[in-house]
């Protein structure tokens, strides 16, 4: 289905008001729209507002494989600190929420999310904390891999690696 972008900006939109299912559907649509040429990456980014504290798994992911996508073809070095900024001002309210810990009462929804969210911005937000939370991730890992929620290791790697320096890469290769 189609629709109007300029709803994407409307005050009176709220994704929060929507199921997860139709959190879903509308992310999938407007990748389809964006694919398809009927809309453009600024109508994606004007969603991913939209979706600030929310916290939807497949939306979430969809979202950040959407910015993975604008980061690395999209936008220049010129454009990173308006877009790291824009990263953190809108998935950082979420991670916030969710917290840098997992709890046994959790779900697997809010699990996921948190690790997506760590990848999101630490890589692409570079948000101190987020890369603070996958550099204890993986080193808590590294001393033992029990210990830490496994959820968060894949997420975590890619942070730390790309934050990291030379000694670090020596104790990735022991």
């Amino acid at each position: 289905y189609s629709f109007d972008p300029a709803i994407l900006t409307s005050d009176s939109f709220k994704v929060k008001e929507l199921t997860g299912d139709d959190q879903v559907s509308l992310v999938g649509n407007e990748v389809a729209l964006l694919t398809a040429g009927q809309h453009h990456i600024q109508d994606v980014m004007a969603l991913a507002t939209k979706f600030r504290g929310v916290e939807t798994y497949d939306a979430v992911n969809e979202l950040a494989g959407q910015l993975h996508f604008a980061r690395n073809y999209l936008l220049s070095q010129r454009d990173l600190p308006q877009f790291q900024a824009w990263v953190r001002s809108v998935f950082k309210p979420t991670f916030e929420s969710l917290g840098a810990d997992s709890a046994r009462t959790e779900t697997p929804n809010q699990r996921n999310t948190r690790a997506t969210l760590i990848g999101l911005l630490g890589n692409y937000g570079e948000d101190p904390d987020a890369i603070a939370v996958a550099q204890k991730t993986v080193a808590a890992y590294m001393q033992n891999p029990a210990s830490v929620d496994p959820t968060l290791v894949d997420a975590s790697f890619p942070v730390v690696a790309a934050h990291g320096d030379a000694a670090l890469y020596d104790v990735f290769l022991a």
